[in-house]
């Protein structure tokens, strides 16, 4: 596949302290180019995300794979409005009901299977809506698994049992038995007050390039359940993690290193989760993609989907992490960001210039 041609670009998604992700994507030769789609952001940016595709992928009737990467509304809305501008190939989405027959026991009350199965789909309405789409329309949805193939791509994270270990803890299911809550009763009750007192950015401090201050921390078990895909085309490595913390992001590693997959010096990695700092640490990212230090930005481009005018993200202190690495990086904040190879760059466009390495990052609690 040395001739192979890729395009992915990263719309804006959300304004303010509201971000989200929706990702479009071309590849293919001279013969068949495939369009596949990663979350589509909130209702607003789906028909963004549709025009997009219309105008410079060649107005296609056609999405051969679309992917939900986990049902926060912020990922899953927009892929109502793709779903009905084009005829879908598959659908890729994980639905936490599917599983209520294995699940009763994990949560507080005298659960039926199909009581549950009731309770947790009307707790994602989006996502049934998507099912219902879909089956009105015959269109396949697969679970989307570690393992699984979608067309260059293969799933990282998560594995069916990391996800059944989830749903117990996400915000929008019961509350889970006692058993069930060690180690996540944090994640599982943190509500939005909580959650802006644990990423509200501090003062700035000086940062440098050879001494790294990137701990990770713990994130929602919605973002841990994110589907993690790799792709090698050819000699091009390119990885998308949607919300994906620390523990999806080793298992994915450990998965990918497991089957022979290189993945370090890749070509495009997402940062994962707006740029937050919970996400990643020094520790997993010398794992994934290796610790030396390269100033000249040789190495590849990292992505972060975050909306113009976010305090919090991206975090400086996670853009420069992948910067020592080798990565320019680029975030969205109101303005869509693409990568392409053996594709003309989109009329008007001009190459965007990276992100520096800042002197000066948010301080960080030790």
């Amino acid at each position: 596949m040395s001739d192979v041609k890729i395009e992915i670009d990263f719309l804006p998604v959300g304004e303010g302290e509201k971000s989200g992700d929706a990702i479009a994507i071309r590849y293919g030769d001279e013969n068949e180019l495939f369009v596949h789609v990663v979350d589509g952001g909130t209702q607003e940016s789906g028909q963004a995300l549709v025009d997009h595709i219309n105008q410079y992928y060649g107005n296609p009737t056609w999405v051969d794979n679309l992917v939900c990467t986990h049902g926060d509304d912020d990922h899953s809305s927009g892929l109502r409005t793709v779903i009905e501008n084009f005829n879908i190939g598959k659908i890729w989405m994980n639905r936490p009901w599917l599983y209520a027959s294995e699940l009763t026991q994990s949560f507080k009350g005298n659960w039926s299977a199909e009581g549950l199965r009731r309770s947790l789909r009307e707790s994602f309405p989006i996502l049934a809506e998507i099912e219902d789409m879909a089956n009105d329309r015959g269109i396949i949805i697969e679970e989307a698994f570690q393992g699984k193939r979608i067309g260059p791509f293969i799933i990282a994270s998560p594995s069916r049992q990391f996800y059944l270990s989830l749903i117990p803890h996400f915000s929008r299911t019961p509350e889970p038995v006692e058993e069930a809550k060690e180690g996540f009763s944090f994640l599982k009750f943190l509500g939005d007050a909580g959650k802006s007192m644990a990423y509200a950015a501090s003062k700035l401090v000086p940062d440098s390039w050879d001494i790294e201050y990137l701990p990770g921390g713990e994130t929602a078990a919605s973002n841990e359940s994110s589907v993690v895909q790799f792709a090698h085309f050819g000699d091009k490595r390119i990885m998308l993690t949607g919300d994906a913390g620390l523990e999806a992001l080793n298992h994915a590693t450990d998965f990918l290193h497991a089957h022979g997959y290189e993945t370090q010096n890749m070509n495009l990695i997402q940062i994962p989760h707006h740029g937050s700092r919970r996400n990643v640490s020094t520790h997993l990212l010398n794992k994934l993609i290796g610790s030396s230090i390269i100033r000249d930005g040789s190495v590849g481009s990292a992505y972060v989907s975050a909306s113009k005018g976010e305090s919090d993200h991206p975090r400086k202190r996670v853009l420069n992490a992948f910067t020592r690495r080798g990565y320019r990086t680029h975030s969205t904040e109101g303005t869509t960001k693409g990568y392409n190879h053996n594709i003309p760059m989109k009329p008007g466009w001009s190459s965007a210039e990276p992100h520096p390495f800042y002197d000066q990052v948010e301080e960080e609690s030790a």
